[in-house]
């Protein structure tokens, strides 16, 4: 495969199909997709979801960090796949249930913006691991939260 090749696989994978080229809110953008994609296909997968997960989580990574070395910039708005993947990672097993799913968006997407302790740690590792990591930080607090509700509420 040419490096040109390559680099566009690459892109298309970070930026989520392009995603990550709206003008305005990008990541939110991804985030909505990410949960429109669950609502619709992953939700029916069960425990093989996480192997999609892991999938997204993994060629994320490697696109992003192809993507990332000589850029100037450590995370670029256009790199989506981070939320992409946080969001996926809220949802896992949670009941497909439109109040739960709006929560746990709004949930990833406050964690996501405001980067509490560790989350704002994992933003400080080293290239593609610090632009993936966080949102996968975000989504494990969101999912533990919706977790909870779930069995407090039933």
């Amino acid at each position: 495969m040419t490096e040109f090749r390559r680099k566009t696989v690459s892109y298309l994978i970070a930026s989520v199909l392009r995603i990550g080229e709206f003008p305005v809110l990008p990541g939110t953008i991804a985030s909505l997709v990410a949960l429109l994609v669950h609502v619709f296909y992953f939700h029916r997968l069960g425990v093989w979801g996480l192997g999609w997960v892991a999938a997204v989580g993994a060629s994320g990574l490697i696109a992003s960090h192809r993507l990332l070395q000589g850029s100037p910039s450590q995370d670029p708005s256009w790199i989506v796949v981070d939320e992409f993947l946080g969001m996926m990672i809220s949802l896992v097993f949670v009941p497909l249930r439109w109040p739960l799913l709006l929560l746990g968006f709004c949930l990833f997407r406050f964690f996501d913006i405001t980067k509490l302790f560790p989350i704002n740690r994992l933003e400080r590792l080293p290239g593609a691991w610090g632009v993936v990591f966080d949102d996968v930080g975000a989504g494990l607090y969101t999912n533990l939260i919706l977790q909870i509700f779930v069995r407090l509420t039933s």
